[in-house]
């Protein structure tokens, strides 16, 4: 799941999973046991307020996650990280 900006204290977010790259990555780790081969993978989806009908669009690579609200004038806004 994703954490959004919103300045209601009642959000209902219903999210959808999107799609994901398919790339297996081989852990490979190093003598210290820290993975040197961490998975590349795009995980993408979006997520919608039930109570107030702001969208959200996000994105996560190497467990890194943007999150972007798509505007009513269809334009993006980054939202979070």
């Amino acid at each position: 799941m994703f954490k959004v900006e919103c300045e209601r204290d009642d959000c209902a977010i219903s999210a959808s999973e999107g799609m994901s790259t398919l790339v297996y990555y081989v852990p490979i780790y190093n003598k210290h046991g820290e993975n040197i081969n961490p998975d590349m993978n795009t995980k993408s989806g979006s997520g919608l307020c039930n109570k107030c009908k702001r969208q959200w669009i996000y994105k996560t690579v190497r467990n890194e996650t943007t999150v972007t609200e798509v505007t009513r004038d269809g334009s993006n806004t980054n939202a979070s990280r």
